[in-house]
Protein backbone atom coordinates (compact mmCIF):
# COMPACT_ATOMS: atom_id res chain seq x y z
CA UNK A 1 0.00 0.00 0.00
CA UNK A 2 1.40 3.38 -0.95
CA UNK A 3 0.24 5.22 2.20
CA UNK A 4 0.19 4.95 5.96
CA UNK A 5 -3.51 5.47 6.75
CA UNK A 6 -2.73 6.75 10.23
CA UNK A 7 -1.73 10.15 8.82
CA UNK A 8 -3.74 12.82 7.04
CA UNK A 9 -3.40 13.03 3.25
CA UNK A 10 -4.54 16.17 1.45
CA UNK A 11 -4.57 16.16 -2.33
CA UNK A 12 -5.91 17.89 -5.38
CA UNK A 13 -8.20 15.74 -7.48
CA UNK A 14 -6.09 16.06 -10.63
CA UNK A 15 -4.73 13.45 -13.01
CA UNK A 16 -1.11 14.10 -11.98
CA UNK A 17 -1.50 14.40 -8.20
CA UNK A 18 0.71 11.96 -6.26
CA UNK A 19 -2.18 10.55 -4.21
CA UNK A 20 -4.33 10.06 -7.32
CA UNK A 21 -1.57 8.37 -9.31
CA UNK A 22 -0.74 6.09 -6.38
CA UNK A 23 -4.33 4.87 -6.03
CA UNK A 24 -5.43 4.61 -9.67
CA UNK A 25 -4.13 2.85 -12.74
CA UNK A 26 -3.30 4.94 -15.82
CA UNK A 27 -6.44 3.58 -17.51
CA UNK A 28 -8.61 4.58 -14.54
CA UNK A 29 -7.11 8.07 -14.62
CA UNK A 30 -7.82 8.29 -18.35
CA UNK A 31 -11.44 7.20 -17.81
CA UNK A 32 -12.16 9.79 -15.09
CA UNK A 33 -14.76 12.23 -16.39
CA UNK A 34 -14.21 15.31 -14.23
CA UNK A 35 -11.15 16.74 -12.44
CA UNK A 36 -10.75 19.58 -9.95
CA UNK A 37 -9.87 23.00 -11.41
CA UNK A 38 -10.14 25.31 -8.37
CA UNK A 39 -6.83 24.13 -6.91
CA UNK A 40 -6.36 27.09 -4.56
CA UNK A 41 -9.83 26.89 -3.01
CA UNK A 42 -10.02 23.45 -1.39
CA UNK A 43 -8.36 20.06 -1.18
CA UNK A 44 -9.63 16.54 -0.96
CA UNK A 45 -8.52 14.65 2.12
CA UNK A 46 -8.20 11.27 3.75
CA UNK A 47 -7.65 11.34 7.50
CA UNK A 48 -7.65 8.63 10.15
CA UNK A 49 -10.12 10.05 12.66
CA UNK A 50 -13.33 8.60 11.20
CA UNK A 51 -12.97 5.75 8.71
CA UNK A 52 -16.59 4.56 8.57
CA UNK A 53 -17.94 4.65 5.03
CA UNK A 54 -14.53 5.08 3.35
CA UNK A 55 -14.90 8.87 3.67
CA UNK A 56 -13.41 11.51 1.44
CA UNK A 57 -13.20 14.92 3.08
CA UNK A 58 -13.23 18.39 1.52
CA UNK A 59 -11.07 20.98 3.27
CA UNK A 60 -11.36 24.65 2.27
CA UNK A 61 -7.92 26.26 1.96
CA UNK A 62 -6.85 27.82 5.22
CA UNK A 63 -9.14 25.63 7.33
CA UNK A 64 -7.20 23.95 10.14
CA UNK A 65 -10.13 22.53 12.09
CA UNK A 66 -9.73 19.06 13.52
CA UNK A 67 -13.42 18.14 13.59
CA UNK A 68 -16.60 18.38 11.52
CA UNK A 69 -14.79 18.51 8.20
CA UNK A 70 -17.20 18.19 5.24
CA UNK A 71 -17.21 14.61 3.96
CA UNK A 72 -18.91 12.08 1.73
CA UNK A 73 -19.49 8.37 2.32
CA UNK A 74 -18.15 6.41 -0.66
CA UNK A 75 -18.74 2.93 0.73
CA UNK A 76 -22.45 2.84 1.52
CA UNK A 77 -23.77 5.12 -1.21
CA UNK A 78 -24.47 3.58 -4.61
CA UNK A 79 -24.79 6.74 -6.70
CA UNK A 80 -23.06 9.77 -5.26
CA UNK A 81 -24.48 12.08 -7.92
CA UNK A 82 -27.98 11.29 -6.70
CA UNK A 83 -27.22 11.31 -2.98
CA UNK A 84 -24.97 14.38 -3.03
CA UNK A 85 -26.84 16.52 -5.54
CA UNK A 86 -26.88 19.49 -3.14
CA UNK A 87 -24.02 20.81 -1.03
CA UNK A 88 -26.29 20.58 2.01
CA UNK A 89 -26.35 16.78 1.60
CA UNK A 90 -22.59 16.59 2.22
CA UNK A 91 -21.91 16.01 5.92
CA UNK A 92 -20.90 19.26 7.68
CA UNK A 93 -21.56 21.48 4.63
CA UNK A 94 -21.34 24.82 6.45
CA UNK A 95 -17.55 24.90 6.29
CA UNK A 96 -17.81 24.65 2.52
CA UNK A 97 -20.63 27.16 2.07
CA UNK A 98 -18.90 29.70 4.34
CA UNK A 99 -15.55 29.45 2.52
CA UNK A 100 -16.26 28.72 -1.15
CA UNK A 101 -18.08 30.61 -3.89
CA UNK A 102 -20.94 29.07 -5.87
CA UNK A 103 -18.75 27.97 -8.81
CA UNK A 104 -16.41 26.14 -6.44
CA UNK A 105 -19.35 24.47 -4.69
CA UNK A 106 -20.82 23.49 -8.07
CA UNK A 107 -17.47 22.01 -9.06
CA UNK A 108 -17.44 19.75 -6.00
CA UNK A 109 -20.96 18.53 -6.85
CA UNK A 110 -19.97 17.97 -10.49
CA UNK A 111 -16.90 15.98 -9.47
CA UNK A 112 -19.02 13.82 -7.17
CA UNK A 113 -21.63 13.29 -9.91
CA UNK A 114 -19.31 12.76 -12.87
CA UNK A 115 -16.38 11.00 -11.16
CA UNK A 116 -18.19 8.97 -8.50
CA UNK A 117 -16.78 5.63 -9.65
CA UNK A 118 -13.24 7.04 -9.56
CA UNK A 119 -13.74 8.49 -6.07
CA UNK A 120 -15.13 5.17 -4.81
CA UNK A 121 -12.17 3.24 -6.22
CA UNK A 122 -9.67 5.64 -4.65
CA UNK A 123 -11.35 5.60 -1.25
CA UNK A 124 -11.73 1.82 -1.18
CA UNK A 125 -8.07 1.28 -2.05
CA UNK A 126 -6.94 3.87 0.46
CA UNK A 127 -9.02 2.58 3.38
CA UNK A 128 -8.41 -1.12 2.66
CA UNK A 129 -4.70 -0.57 2.00
CA UNK A 130 -5.02 -2.10 -1.47
CA UNK A 131 -2.65 -1.31 -4.30
CA UNK A 132 -4.11 -0.67 -7.76
CA UNK A 133 -3.81 -3.64 -10.10
CA UNK A 134 -0.67 -3.82 -12.18
CA UNK A 135 -1.50 -3.18 -15.79
CA UNK A 136 0.56 -3.84 -18.87
CA UNK A 137 1.69 -0.92 -20.93
CA UNK A 138 -0.84 -0.01 -23.57
CA UNK A 139 0.16 -0.29 -27.18
CA UNK A 140 -0.88 2.54 -29.46
CA UNK A 141 -1.32 2.38 -33.18
CA UNK A 142 -2.41 5.19 -35.48
CA UNK A 143 -3.82 5.39 -38.98
CA UNK A 144 -1.53 7.39 -41.23
CA UNK A 145 -4.50 8.52 -43.33
CA UNK A 146 -7.23 9.65 -40.88
CA UNK A 147 -5.04 9.83 -37.71
CA UNK A 148 -7.44 7.64 -35.67
CA UNK A 149 -5.70 6.15 -32.62
CA UNK A 150 -6.15 2.52 -31.61
CA UNK A 151 -5.14 1.26 -28.15
CA UNK A 152 -4.47 -2.44 -27.57
CA UNK A 153 -6.25 -3.06 -30.84
CA UNK A 154 -6.79 -6.38 -32.51
CA UNK A 155 -6.95 -5.28 -36.14
CA UNK A 156 -6.32 -8.64 -37.75
CA UNK A 157 -3.28 -9.48 -39.83
CA UNK A 158 -0.84 -6.88 -41.10
CA UNK A 159 -0.17 -6.50 -44.79
CA UNK A 160 3.27 -7.11 -46.36
CA UNK A 161 4.38 -3.65 -45.19
CA UNK A 162 3.42 -4.25 -41.53
CA UNK A 163 0.33 -2.06 -41.70
CA UNK A 164 -3.22 -2.88 -40.62
CA UNK A 165 -6.60 -1.90 -42.03
CA UNK A 166 -8.18 1.11 -40.30
CA UNK A 167 -11.66 0.34 -39.01
CA UNK A 168 -12.50 4.04 -39.31
CA UNK A 169 -11.49 4.97 -42.87
CA UNK A 170 -10.80 1.53 -44.37
CA UNK A 171 -7.25 2.31 -45.53
CA UNK A 172 -4.32 -0.01 -44.80
CA UNK A 173 -2.37 2.73 -43.04
CA UNK A 174 -2.45 1.70 -39.36
CA UNK A 175 0.94 1.11 -37.78
CA UNK A 176 2.41 1.10 -34.25
CA UNK A 177 3.40 4.46 -32.77
CA UNK A 178 6.71 4.28 -30.98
Amino acid sequence: MPFDITTQRNFNFTANDAVVTALLTPAEIEECERWQTYLDAYTFEFHPLHQTGYPIYFRPDGNTDSSNIPKIDTKNIGNGGTKYNLVTKIANPRKLTDALNQRQLDEILSIIKDSWDTLKIMAQRYWTKTDPPVTAARSRMQCGKCKTNFYDANLGAANAFGKYTCTHCGKQEVKPVL
